[in-house]
């Protein structure tokens, strides 16, 4: 059987310009060449190594657990299979120190099919180790700061993928983590949020450092029906700003815009109940006993005897007719009730009217 070592072209030529780890092993799991990324690794030289059994150059341990394990060139010249390392496993070098790893083990075959030996490819994921490690530390900080927010609140990262969202969304959107996370923004439920001017605004968010408040979405979502909700996004900081984040708000306010157009209506009713009323009508200040800027009047013929709206707005009505004193004016609206009288009512001409003048104390 030809064992590796004695194909140098392949071995030194091939091998060793692989820019990852390399190590081979003959039938029995013994090493035959190491490149130099692998050396560095490993801590181990070529001649140092050769001859090895492979567990003893190439250590692996659990990351959580510290316990050794196997190493996937064992299936490999079992089954003559490629096989990938578990995840979380950490490569000991000869000087104790140790570092994460990814690899792979896959069987060389000689010209008659048999497993002559194995080849293990391995890599250092330090940095990328390290940077996942970022991301869910952002992450579960994101988690402590939004979990104690009653608004629905989406973690969305670069790409606006979903990273996170608090338990008020999901029971407010009546939707699981598993139709949440990892999912374009804009995919979640019956694509409420595929928007081209909020995927423009999101995605400016980032790159230009840009917040956006206030941006409604009037939708028939599946599980709540329609609602009308108020977007609010901003970069999210980090303690060491990294990885780059989007917070996004949503804020029901349905019940708020069907109580402010309420009000509206209400409102228009009550202008219009002014504006045909026959008789004059004042609205005044229960404290100062003057015509508030908004003050109505009513019947024209009257309004036509009294100032324009624009100089009542600053006038006493103690000129227009007598009031009693702030003291008397304080009893009579802790008094309440309604008073009816009969007056002469000066209107700012030399014309004086007899009028009927009642008040009622408004809430």
């Amino acid at each position: 059987m030809e064992s590796l070592h004695d194909q140098p072209e392949w071995s030194r030529v091939v091998l060793a310009s692989i820019g990852d780890a390399v190590i081979t092993t003959d039938s029995k799991g013994q090493i035959t060449f190491l490149n130099a990324v692998a050396e560095s690794l490993t801590g181990w030289t070529q001649s140092e190594a050769m001859g090895q059994p492979l567990d003893r150059v190439f250590h692996i341990i659990n990351e959580h657990s510290r316990q050794a394990i196997e190493s996937p060139t064992v299936r490999a010249l079992r089954d003559g299979v490629v096989v990938g390392l578990a995840n979380h496993s950490l490569l000991i070098a000869k000087n104790g120190t140790d570092r994460p790893i990814d690899d792979s083990a896959a069987p060389i075959r000689n010209e008659r099919g048999e497993v002559a030996g194995v080849v293990l490819v391995f890599r250092d994921i330090s940095q990328r180790r390290h940077a996942e490690q970022e991301v869910q530390a952002a992450l579960a900080y994101a988690d402590n700061i939004i979990a104690t927010l009653r608004e629905p609140f989406l973690v969305l990262d670069k790409s606006l993928r979903v990273r996170t969202a608090n338990a008020c969304f999901y029971r407010e959107f009546g939707v699981s983590q598993e139709e949440t996370e990892g999912r374009f923004v804009y995919e979640l439920g019956n694509r409420q949020w595929d928007i081209p001017r909020l995927r423009t605004l999101l995605e400016e968010v980032l790159p230009q450092n840009h917040s956006f408040q206030d941006y409604d979405v009037e939708h028939d979502f599946p599980t709540i029906g329609r609602r009308i909700m108020l977007l609010n996004a901003r970069r999210f900081v980090s303690v060491d700003s990294r990885p780059e984040l989007i917070l996004l708000a949503i804020e029901d306010i349905t019940e708020r815009r069907r109580a402010e157009l309420a009000v509206q209506t209400s409102e228009v009713r009550y202008r219009r109940l002014f504006e045909t009323a026959k008789d004059g009508i004042l609205i005044l200040d229960a404290d100062t006993g003057r015509v508030p800027g908004q003050g109505t009047v009513g019947d024209r013929s009257v309004q036509r005897q009294i100032r324009k709206r624009s100089r009542l707005s600053t006038t006493a009505t103690t000129r227009l007719y007598p009031l009693r004193p702030p003291t008397a004016r304080k009893q009579r609206r802790q008094a309440g009730g309604s008073r009816v009288r009969q007056q002469r009512l000066s209107c700012g001409s030399p014309t004086r009217r007899s009028v009927q003048r009642s008040g009622h104390q408004r809430a």
